[in-house]
């Protein structure tokens, strides 16, 4: 996925810039015109403000485009020691922000194989959250199915993680599920920012309509009671 930068976008500083109240904190810019063309000198310039902790935009000023990343890692998963990172972007007018996922969820979906610390609640929340909709069980697997090429193109490093080809067979101890992601996030990180869909990647399919694909003539019961006050 490539990274653009747009008017409206807001980055946070992807180191510490203070400590407040014994809190670490983050510098929060908004993008405010986005670089003209960067092979003319001078043009590799990105206007931006700061935000304050109020929201409200102080310093005007202009830094390079290179400093600002999709994400707080490099390609090969190390952590930036420098710049600012994506964490809330513009899509058609709406602002999307980002959220951050522990590894191992990610790797549930891209792999196939649950290996996220909170179990299958993840399939629910990560999903939920990329395509925006409050997911039933039976829309997981076309959920998963939209949202994993993009996860790899958010964090194309994950794309080279592979399992042990044993584990296809489904039997798979729990301990070693544990010790493989511990490595895993030790070569990795433990976190990373995850944005939702874009509005072109997600497919809206009619629940009722969708469980009558996945289980075709199975008995549908809608439950039209009215809620107590």
């Amino acid at each position: 996925m490539s990274h653009q930068i747009q008017a409206g976008q807001i980055y946070e500083s992807c180191q510490p810039t203070a400590v407040v109240d014994g809190q670490e904190t983050h510098t929060r810019i908004r993008v405010i015109r986005p670089p003209r063309d960067r092979s003319l000198y001078g043009h590799g310039k990105v206007d931006i403000v700061t935000l304050n902790r109020e929201g409200r935009e102080i310093r005007p000023r202009a830094i390079e485009a290179s400093q600002l990343h999709a994400t707080a890692t490099t390609r090969d998963g190390r952590e930036r020691r420098a710049g600012y990172r994506l964490v809330e972007e513009v899509d058609h007018g709406a602002v999307r922000a980002r959220r951050p996922f522990h590894l191992g969820d990610i790797l549930t979906i891209t792999t196939g194989i649950l290996m996220a610390p909170r179990g299958v609640e993840v399939l629910y929340d990560l999903l939920g959250f990329m395509t925006g909709e409050t997911l039933l069980t039976h829309e997981l697997v076309r959920a998963a199915d939209e949202c994993a090429p993009c996860l790899l193109e958010q964090h194309p490093d994950l794309a080279d993680i592979t399992t042990p080809p044993e584990w296809k067979d489904g039997d798979v101890a729990r301990e070693a599920v544990e010790a493989w992601l511990a490595e895993a996030v030790a070569h990795h990180g433990e976190t990373r920012d995850v944005a939702p869909l874009a509005a072109e990647h997600r497919t809206h399919v009619d629940p009722l309509i969708e469980m009558e694909r996945v289980k075709p003539g199975g008995a549908i019961v809608v439950d039209m009671r009215e809620e107590g006050p």
